[in-house]
């Protein structure tokens, strides 16, 4: 998807093997740590910064809220660390999670004082690397699709540029002849929270004569694509409560499904009312009713999301900016992610 949309806009694009493909190379772009850790590629990162390269770094995994406490016990939980912890290592900070999710329980992200600790476990091993990357000159510059992301380095005194996750039609487009035979449809994990949320939402619905469909997993590409072009409405339930991943959006926008979510502050570039429904948890069956009566609304919300995704948020169009340069670039790619 992201090669796919460098080579449409001009750019030449070669998945970095070894040294040699920077030969001529202009850019690298690295597209997440994930599993990588630092000390793997380090010597790739400063073999780029050798030459004069442009050692682009794109966070799309989860970092931890920006409203986090003033406190030691932060400032602990960010320290560098092995990429590789040890049995110990996760049972303390483990129990250094349970201590801090006391202390955001006053937090607005935390209203319903459903969050799971343990939630807190990948947010902050991303922002552990990503900060120690930065502290030792081994990216240039830092990338991020959520303003919560761009706040969160703010405050650890790391810059970044924003630029929105953009559509591409892999993620998914309209289909022809697909009848919307489906009212909700539900795409995603269920865990400790959501079962009972998801519970009452289905039978709610039931009630009122119509039906949610939970898809929990084994559903992507294709498949997934059929599935939303069947949905009336697509629910978007909370993740990591404090922030929006944009992905699933895209994916039922482009399928021409209307997206009703949970309240969220962050969401731009989508307008609430205009792009997408929002509900508080406690209303989300009666505004799914309301819209599944309402068929002209429901289907105003499509068409501005739809045009949306097609006019302004293109991928080429999101991204290419961040890496703009006056002449056509060569760039190097290296990724864990399957775009």
């Amino acid at each position: 998807m992201v090669m796919d949309s460098l080579t449409t806009a001009g750019y030449e694009v070669v998945v970095w093997q070894t040294d040699k493909d920077f030969d001529n190379a202009w850019c690298l772009l690295m597209i997440g740590v994930g599993r990588w850790g630092i000390s793997e590629h380090g010597a790739m990162l400063r073999a780029a910064g050798e030459r004069g390269i442009r050692r682009i770094f794109w966070q799309l995994e989860t970092l931890p809220p920006p409203d986090l406490p003033d406190s030691l016990l932060v400032d602990l939980l960010l320290q560098r660390g092995p990429d590789r912890t040890t049995g110990l290592r996760r049972f303390l900070e483990g129990m250094a999670y349970q201590r801090l999710a006391k202390q955001c329980q006053d937090r607005a992200w935390n209203a319903y004082h459903l969050f799971d600790p343990r939630r807190f476990s990948l947010p902050f091993r991303e922002a552990r690397k990503l900060i120690t990357m930065w502290q030792d000159h081994l990216i240039d510059e830092i990338i991020v699709s959520l303003g919560t992301r761009q706040e969160f380095l703010a405050t650890r005194d790391v810059p970044s540029i924003f630029m929105p996750f953009g559509y591409h039609p892999i993620l998914g487009q309209p289909l022809a002849n697909t009848p919307r035979d489906l009212d909700v449809v539900f795409l995603g994990t269920i865990r400790q929270g959501r079962d009972r949320l998801l519970a009452q939402v289905q039978q709610t619905l039931a009630e009122a004569g119509f039906q949610l469909t939970i898809v929990d997993k084994d559903c992507y590409g294709e498949e997934r694509t059929r599935l939303l072009n069947r949905a009336k409405i697509v629910l978007y339930l909370r993740g990591c409560p404090w922030e929006m991943p944009r992905m699933r959006l895209l994916m039922a926008m482009g399928c021409r499904s209307m997206v009703l979510a949970e309240t969220f502050q962050d969401t731009l570039p989508f307008r609430p009312g205009e792009h997408l429904v929002m509900s508080p948890q406690k209303e989300l069956a009666s505004t799914l009713i309301t819209y599944l009566h309402n068929d002209r609304a429901r289907q105003r919300i499509v068409d501005a999301a739809f045009s949306l995704l097609i006019n302004d948020l293109g991928m080429e169009k999101c991204f290419i900016p961040a890496i703009s340069a006056e002449t056509p670039p060569r760039i190097n790619f290296s990724g864990e992610h399957s775009l």
